[in-house]
């Protein structure tokens, strides 16, 4: 065992003559280390500290300040020792001046105040804390306890004009007398009040903020006598927030941490003083996210309603049974502020009053109140071309009103009269029944060339194309289009909302439907091939939309969507034709796909000589890959291939191979046929735990034209020396694995030039060097 050079001042001095090793040794979090520290004479320590350019002495000394100022009082006393010291030194740190100061404060050692130090420190700080705004906190402390109020402020007011968090300064108890200062509250302008952490205090009418810590399982009762309370923050393994919450009347932001919450209660979300709910980690019930929450409270705020809407409007939130629910509280919802509140109300409405219709004819007067869509000048020129008028007030001779969400309180209002009542949707039914547009009119030629404008590119062709359907009308058969239009985040936000707004008016609304179910809260091109084939199966069977079409254009945009067609659509030629797709030159490259095989098909293709089928979900190679006989590269890494058929072998031409990261059980024997190989990848990663290999065969040596060899994260106990039978073998990667014996005859191989063994754990370390030393004398790089 290697002696404590620290284990006394003696042994210390001692070992003087190689002061770097003593450093080396030093053990901060040793207390025996420590001591011996403290036992050295002033001199002995400062030559310690100033020995080496890396301060390291230096570091370890103030660790051991700021560990021993958390103990006893003589423990903080040794501390201050140590930090005078570090204080004297050329380049006094920062950290050593923030905790000198923190030292002085009684409050925090137990030490009586020494004001003559106190005030000596300040000096040699100010300086500092123009680059360390931190400092300013402990300034302020200090000067507080020599009473200058006013230079207590000035550094709250540095403090803050050099961006230091000011809620470390807001919640200092030391400062809770100085608010009623109007120069120290104006700091904290904008912020919460300052914040206190115990129930255990003298006037709880005081407290406006408060964060309580580990609570356990239920919201403490003493709580309730907090009634000035404006912010709360709470944290514990409670499952429910108790009701009495709501009537603490100040209360506007909530914030709780629990992972077992099971419940927020209804009068807690709906109290008139709330505007803010906080939940860390998004540990929410189900059905409730902290933004959509926080959009409806802002919306509670900005437009008050009574707490029974309040309700209605939660309800809608998160979802809950609407079948009780009027009318007239949806049609109020549609006017909330809260997007999901709005959309919640028209979808119930829209499947209450489908059976209601409208019927446009010249002469007729509608009353639009609230949003029609984003089109609604084009609306008003389609409704005067057919000599509709459109009112603002109801009028005897209103024929119909149109209520929208926004409507500003009118279109509860309208249901009070006995004029019929419909949403958007029935208007915009109306007008596309009795104004056929022209571009509805032309048929398969207008759509041909829309949908070409549709799919470019060029985002500014795709907005034309939006605005001439908006103008024109939808021809039949573009839905689809408009749908990857609306979901696709390449295209800007005018374009994605145009889309969107021109499909839900085209498509029925069971397709709108399907759509809002299939991609809730996420984007089709957000999808992986699986799931996006999943999704596409549902949305052809439920909905009018082609799933075919679909994939192809995905497809075309180099997104997702090739398994589904090769599974579901295609066959035969038009197999074929997909894979030919795929085709790049002389390359094909179907990575990533989540493909479990590779057709037959792929044998039509031609003209390859370099295949990528890597990181797909495949386990078995088909016989069609092998009859690409002019194959010169083929990469199969990253798949789940448990084999290598003979059928390998036809591929006379293949120079480089990678298998790797796959389901091996050990070396393919297959691959030993392929003795015109040059470059081969067996490695394995952390994700092919399968491929737990620990000896490669002899037979290796039949590869007699390999150049490159990678083994990497293998667990080998030894090379094989059939490497040495390779005269061409110049790399070999065996790095980032295990090797219980790398073996001396490394030395002696023929044509090694390269060899990495970075991140290899080398059981026997000591010989292991030393062919590695061997190796590099000899001329050969070490990659490490």
């Amino acid at each position: 065992m290697a002696t404590d050079l620290w284990r006394s001042a003696k042994a210390v001095r001692e070992a003087w003559e190689d002061l770097d090793a003593l450093i080396d040794a030093f053990q901060w979090h040793q207390s025996k280390h420590g001591n011996t520290w403290l036992a050295l004479t002033t001199d002995e320590r400062r030559k310690l500290l100033l020995h080496r350019s890396d301060r390291h002495m230096i570091y370890a000394a103030h660790s051991i300040s700021h560990k021993w100022l958390n103990q006893t009082k003589k423990r903080a006393a040794d501390a201050i020792v140590i930090l005078d010291e570090l204080l004297d030194l050329p380049e006094a740190e920062s950290i050593c001046i923030m905790n000198a100061l923190w030292a002085l404060i009684p409050e925090n050692s137990g030490l009586p105040f020494d004001p003559q130090k106190a005030r000596a420190l300040i000096k040699q700080a100010t300086p500092h804390a123009k680059s360390t705004p931190d400092l300013w906190h402990n300034i302020a402390c200090i000067e507080l306890l020599l009473g200058n109020e006013e230079a207590c402020i000035d550094a709250a007011e540095a403090a803050k004009a050099q961006g230091h968090n000011l809620e470390s300064i807001r919640d200092d108890a030391m400062f809770r007398g100085l608010f009623s200062n109007p120069r120290f509250a104006a700091v904290f302008e904008g912020m919460d009040p300052p914040c206190f952490r115990t129930l255990d205090v003298d006037d709880p009418l005081t407290v406006r903020n408060l964060d309580l810590d580990s609570i356990g399982k239920s919201v403490p009762t003493k709580l309730k006598a907090f009634t000035n309370l404006e912010v709360l923050d709470l944290s514990g393994e409670f499952r429910k927030l108790p009701k009495w919450l709501a009537k603490l009347p100040k209360l506007r932001k909530l914030r709780f941490w629990s992972w077992t919450l099971e419940s927020i209660p209804d009068e807690v979300i709906c109290m008139p003083s709330l505007e803010a709910i906080e939940a860390y980690g998004e540990q929410l019930p189900e059905g409730y996210r902290s933004p959509a929450l926080n959009q409806l409270l802002k919306s509670f705020h900005k437009k008050p309603v009574d707490d029974a809407a309040r309700r209605v409007h939660l309800a809608l939130l998160v979802g809950r049974d609407l079948s009780k629910m009027n009318d007239a509280a949806l049609v109020e919802a549609l006017d909330s502020s809260a997007t999901k509140v709005a959309r919640a109300a028209m979808d119930e409405l829209r499947k209450r009053w489908k059976d209601r219709s409208l019927s446009l004819t010249k002469g007729d007067q509608l009353v639009i109140v609230g949003r029609i869509g984003s089109d609604r000048s084009v609306t008003l020129e389609r409704l005067a071309s057919l000599e509709v008028k459109v009112s603002r007030k109801v009028g005897a001779k209103t024929t119909a009103i149109v209520v929208g969400d926004r409507h500003g309180g009118k279109g509860t209002a309208a249901l009070e009269g006995k004029v019929p009542v419909v949403l958007p949707m029935h208007l915009h039914a109306a007008l596309d029944k009795a104004d056929v547009r022209h571009l509805s009119e032309d048929g398969s030629e207008a759509g041909a060339q829309l949908s070409e404008m549709l799919v470019s590119a060029d985002e500014s062709n795709v907005v034309l194309a939006l605005e001439m359907i908006k103008q024109g009308g939808l021809p039949e058969g573009l839905l689809e289009e408009l749908l990857l239009i609306a979901q696709n985040k390449d295209f800007g936000r005018k374009a994605r909302n145009l889309a969107k707004t021109l499909f839900e008016r085209h498509a029925s609304d069971e397709t709108v439907e399907v759509i809002r179910a299939k991609l809730r809260r996420t984007s089709i091109f957000a999808s992986g091939e699986t799931k996006l084939a999943t999704r596409l199966k549902a949305i052809g069977k439920d909905s009018e939309l082609d799933a075919e079409k679909i994939a192809r254009l995905m497809l075309a945009r180099g997104a997702t969507g090739l398994k589904f067609l090769l599974k579901n659509a295609a066959k035969g030629k038009a197999k074929a034709d997909l894979l030919a797709q795929m085709q790049k030159g002389s390359e094909l490259t179907i990575t990533g796909r989540e493909l479990t095989r590779i057709p037959d098909e792929v044998s039509t293709l031609k003209g390859i000589r370099r295949i990528d089928i890597s990181g797909n979900h495949i386990s078995r190679l088909t016989s069609g890959l092998f009859k690409l006989t002019e194959i010169e590269f083929l990469d199969v890494s990253q798949n789940s291939i448990f084999a290598i058929p003979d059928e390998i072998a036809a591929l006379t031409r293949l120079r480089e191979l990678d298998i790797a990261s796959n389901s091996f059980s050990g070396f393919p024997a297959a691959v030993l046929q392929l003795s015109w190989l040059r470059k081969l990848n067996f490695s394995r990663e952390s994700y092919s735990p399968r491929m737990n290999i620990r000896s490669l065969p002899a037979e290796l040596a039949r590869l007699s034209n390999l150049e490159e060899l990678s083994l990497r994260s293998h667990q080998f106990k030894t090379l094989p020396k059939a490497l040495l039978e390779l005269p061409k073998l110049h790399t070999l990667n065996i790095g980032s694995g295990r090797i219980d014996e790398l073996p001396a005859w490394l030395v002696d191989m023929p044509a090694l030039q390269t060899i990495e063994v970075s991140y290899l754990d080398m059981k026997n370390a000591d010989d292991a060097e030393k062919t590695l030393k061997a190796l590099t004398d000899k001329g050969v790089t070490v990659k490490r």
